[in-house]
């Protein structure tokens, strides 16, 4: 890799950190001073720049190992949770009857990764307020899979 004049390598560096935060180029670009008018040129030209797709690689991996640590993230945990999402039983994450649905609280629960996603929908009409109330849990034949490789 050539080397690369401090003056250059302060922008390049400035808008190597705001790519890997912002993921935008255009935005990167304008936030290590390049013209609004030519930023999105001005990024193009930059990520083709052997210095700054290096730089770009060792923000990533430390992103990366910051992720990991924060969240403990680790093949055992993430075969751990894929084991709850393909094993889990939906009885334990929510108490449900003909007209009312509970979460059991999380303390007591271990299957909270089950569930993808929750819509609670309200609407008026001739016969009254109705609510309906979708779950959707987490594919289990994907985790299935993950586990198996």
């Amino acid at each position: 890799m050539a080397e690369v004049k401090s003056s250059k390598k302060e922008k390049y560096d400035k808008f190597c950190y705001h790519y890997a935060s912002y993921d935008n180029q255009r935005q990167a670009a304008i936030a290590a001073g390049y013209s609004e008018k030519s930023a999105h040129v001005a990024a193009q030209r930059l990520l083709k720049i052997d210095y700054v797709q290096q730089k770009l690689k060792e923000l990533r991996e430390e992103e990366a190992i910051r992720l990991r640590e924060e969240y403990a993230i680790t093949k055992e945990n993430i075969r751990k949770k894929l084991a709850k999402i393909a094993f889990g039983n939906i009885g334990q994450v929510l108490d449900w009857d003909e007209d009312t649905m509970k979460f059991i609280p999380k303390e007591t629960c271990e299957n909270e990764y089950l569930i993808k996603s929750i819509s609670i929908k309200s609407a008026d009409s001739m016969h009254g307020r109705s609510h309906s109330q979708k779950i959707v849990i987490e594919d289990r034949v994907r985790a299935l899979e993950a586990l198996d490789k």
